[in-house]
């Protein structure tokens, strides 16, 4: 049997139990992690960004995090921000970064407001489309690349495709009820999904189909891709209520979204590599995997209100960039805490003994004892948590 490490901590106000990270499946198999389990880090101006909204990010194959904002593209090469702007990069029009993505021969494609797109080939800077509808002094609100290598950009004048400098095709805005879409995604199965805040589309081949749900009076929230091919989308109803649904050949319902995250307006952000959604919503951030839901407030150490953009890295870290409040990253740690916010009753630990079967018995400072084990944490009857 594989012995855990266990470290007991205590002071006057606080004492929890801290796990090696490789534990984490002992409290429950197959159970998501807690917000409250990640590490979180947070940089800003103050940190070295140019500015503290961070609209876009991507990371590159040579590990760069890069991110769009306000004041410039910036480059994270895990201790430093290096920032190019129209001071130092000429092939930059507008320093109004708003789009980010990276092509199949690992190109980055930047977006700006303003300014058209810029390309970034790992050595240097170029402006491959500079046509008189789509080039200088466009606005890019969102981009996209699919399998091919086309990059998809949508302005205030429709969608386009861009392959390396040429302009493929251009979908105009009657295809989309006339209105502006306003975000833009690829799924793992190559169609590009758009959204228009009350309308989905998608395009599959060249053809652009509506996507939205037959329910009137309903909304839709943005799409998220979803690593089994189908794609996130919440309804919501007039009546405040709201379902959680996938949608693969039909939209399939999967389970109902609180009424208090409801009231907080979320909406769904990005699936990571272990299968968590992570959403938006005005308090904090919250997540949902398995069923369950969770959510890290302000009070609660997570800094910002406003949530622009996010990214996993190939650690498996969460990149959180927002509007105002600069740069965040929960990541894992050596250990991983466990106290209230996970599930135990009392967090004065005092004692801990494990068996031959590896339950733990945990003893605490007037609280009595639980015991946890693969099935969860037990709590002997008469008492609460």
């Amino acid at each position: 049997m594989t012995m855990i490490k266990i470290i007991l901590t205590y002071h006057a106000f606080f004492s929890c139990i801290l796990l090696n990270l490789h534990a984490q499946s002992f409290i429950k198999e197959h159970s998501p992690k807690r917000l409250t389990q990640y590490m979180l880090d947070h940089w800003q101006v103050k940190e070295g960004l140019p500015q503290n909204s961070v609209n876009a990010m991507v990371q590159t194959n040579d590990g760069y995090i890069w991110m769009g904002t306000y004041e410039g593209l910036v480059r994270y090469n895990g201790t430093s921000f290096t920032v190019f702007d129209k001071g130092n990069t000429p092939e930059f029009a507008s320093n109004r970064i708003t789009s980010l993505c990276r092509d199949t021969k690992g190109r980055l494609w930047i977006g700006t407001y303003g300014g058209g797109i810029t390309m970034y080939d790992g050595e240097s800077f170029s402006t491959p489309v500079r046509d008189s509808v789509t080039g200088l002094y466009v606005n890019i609100s969102s981009m996209t690349s699919d399998s091919s290598g086309r990059i998809w950009a949508i302005t205030e004048k429709g969608v386009y495709t861009i392959r390396e400098t040429v302009l493929e095709r251009h979908y105009p805005l009657f295809l989309f009820g006339s209105q502006v879409p306003v975000h833009i995604i690829t799924d793992t199965k190559g169609r590009v999904w758009l959204w228009t805040y009350t309308k989905l589309f998608v395009i599959d081949s060249v053809t652009v189909n509506e996507c939205t749900p037959n329910r009137p009076q309903h909304f839709v929230s943005p799409p998220v891709p979803s690593r089994d091919g189908t794609v996130w989308v919440f309804d919501y109803a007039p009546d405040r209520t709201g379902i959680v649904t996938k949608y693969g050949q039909q939209f399939t319902a999967i389970d109902s979204i609180p009424r208090q995250l409801i009231k907080q307006g979320v909406s769904p952000l990005f699936e990571d590599s272990r299968g968590t959604l992570w959403c938006y919503v005005r308090e904090g951030i919250a997540t949902y995997a398995n069923g369950v839901w969770d959510q890290l407030r302000k009070e609660e150490g997570f800094v910002s209100e406003n949530v622009q953009s996010i990214i996993e890295d190939w650690e498996g870290s969460i990149w959180i960039g927002t509007n105002g409040s600069g740069l965040l990253r929960f990541r894992d740690s050596r250990f991983t805490p466990l106290g209230i916010p996970e599930g135990l009753p009392d967090e004065n630990v005092w004692s801990i003994f494990e068996d031959s079967r590896g339950t733990k018995y945990i003893g605490t400072l007037g609280g009595g004892y639980y015991r946890i084990d693969r099935q969860g944490i037990h709590i002997p009857s008469g008492k609460s948590a």
